[in-house]
């Protein structure tokens, strides 16, 4: 079943629609910029946002594209600035920032969500939650700043791109860019936002809008070449390449390597204590002990789940995808340990008998 992927407007707000013969599925978007972004930031709010943002030179900014481990790695960052204290974190609100005079860093920040943001919307994830720009330049502490954005819409940067950031900022800002191979990342988005599973999408109808590049922050594809650029470009101890499946199969390497990049003094103990407070198992328990996963953002966090899902055409389509997108770019996605065997995906594509494993 072949599904056709378009942007239309009904002269109220665009939506992304995904129609094969007389079945289609919708969703609402706005446009910044060229690529779809969550209603609550149209163009007119990310330009003003752009003009007023400015960055200092202790903010930390995690950037990912969406279901690539952006919570989580949250979480390991803000256990680390807070030496490791349970209750500086909360995953059931993603870490929002909530100011307290008890934590060295109060949570994360999304700008496009939060700064400055309506405060009669029709809708509201705690996320959301509204920070003046005056309450923005005023904390004290150190500020983690979320985004999703192409590294060519990275709020504040006002034309100079991300090199241009870090250049100017005087011994400053640093960015932890996160990535998870494309396949387990669409499987983890049917399932998140306005949830495409429950609201009857077919999983095909969903990955073909994947795969379109009209999902929420644009083309996949675009956004690692975009941020893979920016991180080989950056002034060294500036930018941190991290993927979601190193992370998952070495957290406690990586939870150094993020630790040493952000100039943090951490001893063995207190890595551990990270490792151990940003396992799913326990965030998931941390969610629960503050009224549960309301937001439904801490499902599997699995390597290879895509089998679960994606039929044998759809699969190679995306592995297609990446070989004419990706090439010559010299990265390597984990696809998942099949038969006591770990296959990868890179620019030549993959070695993994696809149609054995889907089979099954």
């Amino acid at each position: 079943m072949n599904w056709f992927v378009s942007v239309v407007d009904d002269h109220t707000h665009p939506k992304v629609k995904s129609r094969s013969g007389d079945e289609s599925h919708e969703f609402e978007i706005r446009l910044v910029n060229g690529f779809a972004h969550p209603r609550f930031c149209d163009q007119q709010r990310w330009s003003n946002l752009d003009k007023i943002t400015e960055y200092r030179p202790s903010d930390i900014i995690i950037a990912s594209y969406p279901k690539c481990g952006t919570t989580w790695t949250e979480q390991c960052v803000l256990l680390l600035l807070n030496d490791g204290n349970r209750d500086a974190v909360n995953p059931a609100s993603k870490n929002t920032f909530k100011a307290s005079e008890e934590k060295k860093c109060a949570g994360k920040i999304w700008l496009e969500a939060s700064l400055e943001q309506e405060k009669n919307l029709p809708y509201h994830v705690p996320e959301m939650d509204y920070i003046s720009l005056e309450d923005f330049k005023s904390i004290n502490s150190i500020r983690v700043i979320k985004t999703h954005a192409p590294e060519n819409s990275l709020l504040g940067c006002r034309g100079k791109g991300v090199r241009g950031l870090l250049e100017e900022t005087p011994t400053g800002v640093k960015i932890i860019i996160v990535s998870r191979n494309p396949l387990d990342a669409c499987v983890s988005s049917y399932y998140h936002g306005f949830n495409p599973h429950k609201n009857g999408w077919p999983f095909e109808a969903w990955s073909s809008v994947f795969l379109s590049g009209y999902f929420l922050f644009g083309c996949w594809f675009a956004w690692v070449k975009g941020w893979f650029a920016a991180y080989q470009q950056a002034p060294p101890g500036t930018a941190l390449w991290l993927q979601f499946e190193d992370l998952k199969l070495n957290p406690k390497e990586k939870i150094r390597e993020i630790a040493a990049f952000l100039e943090l003094d951490a001893t063995e103990e207190l890595i551990d204590k990270v490792v151990e407070y940003s396992s799913l198992s326990e965030m998931k328990k941390q969610a629960d002990e503050h009224g549960g996963d309301v937001l439904q953002h801490l499902r599997k966090g699995e390597i290879g789940d895509w089998t679960n899902h994606f039929s044998l055409s759809m699969a190679q389509q995306f592995v297609n995808k990446y070989k004419e997108e990706m090439s010559g770019i010299p990265l390597t996605y984990n696809l998942g340990n099949f038969n006591g065997e770990t296959f990868s995906l890179d620019q030549k594509g993959t070695k993994l008998d696809m149609a054995t494993v889907l089979a099954k």
